[in-house]
């Protein structure tokens, strides 16, 4: 729960931890940058219809000409091609990571997490990679 007001009279309730992600920045195990880069890459997944989220009130494909329908399928792959382009300029080990720390809700993925530094390691790499293609900046990490 986090309050809205000064007074903490009006609050809310904030999932802060939907995504292995998610846990790793509150752990402060990956900087607020890499957490960007990894979401940033997620956001163009859904939009490229990748990954199951919940569904949205307009269509799907537009109706219309066929062309038109796979025009609109085309473009939502291409938004994700620009992180899946980054992923393979780094090591296997680095991409696996960032796919199994972007997409994987399970305790298992963060049991790896928390006993395994040689994988967060390489889930750094991939992220700083990932940062670096979608042209994130340094972002300050207000708990330092």
């Amino acid at each position: 729960m986090e309050s809205l007001d000064h007074r903490g009279l009006v609050r809310r309730a904030r999932v802060t931890d939907q995504t292995l992600l998610d846990t790793l920045l509150a752990d402060q195990k990956i900087s607020p940058t890499q957490h960007a880069g990894g979401e940033a890459l997620l956001s163009s997944l859904v939009a490229a219809g990748a990954t199951p989220r919940s569904p949205g009130l307009e269509p799907f494909i537009p109706a219309g000409r066929s062309n038109e329908a796979e025009r609109a399928a085309s473009m939502r792959i291409l938004a994700a091609r620009r992180g899946l382009r980054a992923l393979r300029a780094v090591p296997q080990d680095a991409a696996q990571a960032c796919f199994l720390a972007i997409l994987s809700t399970d305790e298992g993925a963060r049991k790896i997490a928390r006993h395994s530094p040689s994988w967060v390691a390489s889930l750094r790499e991939g992220l700083d990679a990932l940062a670096r293609s979608f042209g994130i900046g340094e972002i300050h990490d207000p708990r330092r």
